[in-house]
């Protein structure tokens, strides 16, 4: 027979086949299970009809297996008959039918039933004290047992994980922009100081004191503009001393003091750093061609400006 040279073929598994049994009319689908036992090279099995398959089915070899799933905090599956009676459940094997109704809202064991695979949400209490809540049930239905089987829970349940997750995400980001504020704070703070000290000693070394230095703190830009600050009140100094140590030693007469004003306009005119003066009413007596550069304007347009 064709299914004994499949079985001498697999020698070891499951098939099933078409048989009828002397005296029956109809074929009816048969399964074999089998496995070989070499030392004597035997294929030892063993088959039933499909149809009774379900009458060999003990529930007690896999309750507990189906009872140790959980889902969430409350979540579990069960397993129904097509009738709806519960085969396997945590709390409602063996109740009547009219106690199971009383703790669903949305009669779903009857829904399930229709549908046989898919899934619902419906509303459910786990006791007649509990208020109703909304739960989730994706069943699938096993067409040789007419059983369906089921795993539920409750979406405040499953949300919860994603309202840690959310308030995680918050807080994460509150804490970024909380370090990105103070390090803004931080570097403004290294920015505007280093730049009002300069304003500061500027306005204290012009023209009060040529000896007003600034400590240098850094060698980013502001570093670099303080040594320029300092260079440009060195040269200052300097030129201030030729002409104080001029004057002493040699006594200015009118044509002298006229030389060393000659003198100092020169410097003037020759460094880079703009200079001019003005009298009371603001109006401009003396500028540098530094200043001309710097401005933009020719000598005789600043002279007629204050």
């Amino acid at each position: 027979m064709p299914f004994v040279r499949q079985m001498i073929r697999l020698k070891n598994g499951y098939l099933e086949y078409d048989w009828k049994n002397p005296g029956e009319e109809h074929y009816r689908s048969k399964a074999i299970y089998m496995d070989y036992f070499a030392p004597w090279d035997w294929i030892i099995s063993v088959s039933t009809y499909t149809d009774e398959l379900k009458d060999l089915i003990n529930v007690n070899d896999f309750r507990s297996s189906v009872l140790a799933m959980k889902f969430g905090k409350t979540g579990y599956s069960f397993i129904v008959d097509g009738k709806g009676n519960p085969i396997v459940h945590p709390r409602l094997e063996g109740n009547p039918m009219a106690d199971i109704r009383a703790l669903d809202r949305d009669d779903f064991i009857q829904e399930i039933n229709r549908l046989k695979t898919g899934k619902l949400n419906y509303f459910w209490k786990n006791s007649k004290e509990e208020p109703f809540r909304e739960k989730l049930v994706i069943f699938n239905y096993i067409q040789e047992y007419d059983w369906i089987v089921a795993s539920s829970g409750y979406l405040d349940e499953f949300y919860s994980i994603l309202q840690t997750v959310r308030k995680i995400i918050i807080i994460s980001i509150v804490l970024m922009l909380a370090l990105a504020l103070m390090a803004s704070f931080h570097l403004t703070r290294l920015i505007i100081e280093p730049l009002n000290r300069l304003m500061a000693y500027l306005d204290m070394g012009i023209p009060e004191s040529l000896l007003t230095r600034m400590p240098i703190t850094s060698i980013d830009e502001i570093g670099k503009l303080v040594a320029y600050f300092n260079g440009f009140m060195e040269k200052l100094e300097a030129y201030n001393q030729s002409l104080r140590t001029e004057t002493a030693e040699h006594r200015l007469t009118a044509e002298a003091l006229m030389e060393s004003e000659w003198r100092y306009r020169i410097i003037l005119k020759c460094i880079h750093e703009g200079y001019f003066e003005a009298d009371l009413k603001g109006v401009l007596q003396f500028l540098n061609h530094s200043m001309v550069v710097i401005t933009g304007f020719s000598r005789k347009e600043l002279l007629k400006k204050t």
